[in-house]
């Protein structure tokens, strides 16, 4: 694909030993062809099987290729969890089309950048998600970005100027004939299966191209390290557009076979009753959910399945949390670190619960590289902090259209700088302890503060303004907006919430607090410091709890 940064050349022959050397699509139809009436997709009282499942990814893929829907385009995906979700995303990947993974939340101002960043001519969704109106916000970014012109929505009755999938999967016919021609249009392991958003090293939003190889890669061994099967059962309840439940349901459903089981919310009470109902022998977890389970009143009357395994990731979880579940839930657990780059960390069954509580385990590929390394790139003696880099067949090549961001993300030596602090033990288990990145993690989602304070500096009253982290015992941070007025002027929280609105701002980008000052602490070069600005928050949020 081009504007993808290739692999050098001796790392490509070094990791194909190791990389599995098929497509997406090639798993999934093997994976048909042996199990076609097993169920893959749990929605509701609605089961679907394999071969159900691939028969209406190929209708809808026969659709793509008459609205004219290319080989290598990109399309921006914004389809919340449903059946749906599964065979547009298998669809455009058998036609070699390049989903963009845009999250259900993502606003207007993203869909703007990606479409803008990739070309993007094709848009699919929903028509609306929640609170969410996406006919009213793609048709307005269609308006400022004239290349998006196909709107596809997949459920509903479309409106004018957009188009309705349901209606025309289910008139499409198969032969074998047509089977047999969607072949012609199938990708090579090396291309792109899709591109993720992700904050990158400067927290600027950028792409990350994985390509079949490295995703399915990582997929792979990430399933062997956690001890998973074709008899799994998963829930899903984080979005699909989010890299881990990619991984750990998209790829794990093509290459090993198991069962997909949707969760309609992120409610405690949800999530246990179809652990519950459908006997669930895996679910991933973010801190924040495990932490709302782990207070429950009545935990102990559930009856889960014996075989359940959780593991949990996207945002560091205490050491207590992870004592108090493994306490309340019979289950194995399993503690992870990862990025949609690739860099992979995770505790295995055999670890020891101070393993698994205080540490995020080993690489989930033993083929990736990972060391700790200081300011000057050198690596340091095991036991020490610094930042952890990585290497390997799991970890991208570079950002898509990003060589200035690549410059920055990479060592001279090509590994993969995460932006993230931490150590490794004596047994090589990383503990992770702070982050270098200029990022917010609140719950899972990963808040870039460039983004909102572009949005905020171009309020009328606003001179300068600094967006931090605020910390949260349920979340692990919130966004705080830190702003110096125009001299003679004045902002409230809910004027600044009104105003970022009208630009276009999601949801994940609205702070939850206002701080206004005279002015900024700066450093020696005359940047604002945002760590007297971190610190500064945390002492006002500790002093409100006393």
């Amino acid at each position: 694909m081009e504007f993808v940064r290739p692999y050098p050349e001796e790392l490509v022959q070094k990791y194909r030993k190791t990389w599995m050397g098929i497509t997406l699509i090639e798993a999934f139809d093997r994976t048909c062809d042996i199990t076609p009436e097993k169920v893959a997709v749990v929605e509701g009282e609605k089961r679907t099987t394999f071969a159900q499942l691939r028969e209406k990814a190929r209708k809808t893929a026969f659709i793509f290729l008459e609205m004219g829907i290319k080989t290598g385009a990109p399309v921006l995906f914004q389809i919340p969890n449903s059946l749906e979700a599964l065979y547009v995303y298998l669809a455009l990947d058998m036609i070699g089309a390049v989903p963009v993974l845009c999250l259900p939340r993502h606003g207007q101002r993203e869909l703007e950048r990606f479409t803008t960043l990739t070309g993007a001519a094709t848009w699919i969704g929903s028509s609306n998600w929640g609170k969410i109106d996406y006919i009213a916000m793609v048709g307005a970014v269609r308006e400022k970005v004239p290349s998006l012109q196909n709107l596809i929505v997949v459920q509903d009755d479309a409106p004018e100027g957009f188009i309705s999938l349901q209606p025309l999967v289910n008139q499409e016919e198969l032969d074998s004939s047509s089977v047999d021609l969607l072949k012609a249009y199938r990708p090579g392991p090396d291309d792109v299966l899709h591109l993720a958003p992700t904050g990158g090293t400067t927290g600027i939003p950028k792409l990350v191209p994985k390509s079949h190889n490295a995703q399915l890669s990582r997929a792979f061994y990430w399933a062997r390290s956690a001890e998973r099967g074709p008899e799994d059962i998963f829930l899903v309840a984080a979005p699909i557009s989010h890299d881990a439940p990619q991984i750990t349901s998209m790829a794990f459903l093509a290459m090993f076979g198991g069962t997909l089981v949707f969760c309609p919310s992120l409610r405690a009470e949800d999530i246990l009753h179809h652990l519950e109902k459908e006997k669930i022998t895996y679910c991933f977890m973010v801190p924040t959910i495990l932490s709302d389970i782990a207070n429950m009143e009545g935990l102990e009357e559930y009856k889960f399945s014996p075989n359940l395994k959780i593991g949990t990731g996207g945002a560091w979880a205490p050491p207590d949390l992870i004592r108090t579940i493994c306490k309340r839930i019979p289950c194995t657990f399993f503690n992870t670190y990862g990025m949609t780059e690739g860099p992979g960390f995770m505790t295995r069954s055999t670890d020891s619960i101070d393993i698994i509580a205080t540490t995020v385990g080993r690489p989930q590929c033993p083929y990736d590289a990972f060391k700790i390394v200081d300011d000057e790139d050198k690596e340091v003696p095991r036991g020490e902090e610094g930042e952890l880099v990585g290497q390997g067949p799991c970890v991208v090549s570079g950002y898509y259209k990003s060589e200035e961001e690549d410059k920055l993300a990479f060592t001279p030596d090509g590994f993969f700088r995460t932006g993230d602090i931490g150590k490794l033990d004596s047994a090589g288990n990383l503990i992770v302890t702070g982050r270098k990145k200029d990022l917010i993690k609140r719950g899972a989602e990963t808040i870039i503060p460039f983004e909102i304070e572009e949005l905020i500096s171009e309020h009328p009253a606003v001179q300068q303004t600094a967006v931090v982290g605020m910390p949260d015992e349920r979340l692990g941070e919130r966004i705080c907006a830190y702003v110096q007025p125009i001299s003679g002027s004045a902002l409230a929280f809910e004027e600044l919430i009104d105003f970022l609105k009208e630009k276009g701002a999601s949801k994940l980008l609205l702070p939850e607090r206002l701080e206004i000052m005279d002015a900024f602490p700066l450093t020696a070069m005359q940047k604002i410091n945002k760590q007297a600005l971190r610190e500064d928050i945390a002492q006002k949020v500790t002093k409100k709890k006393k």
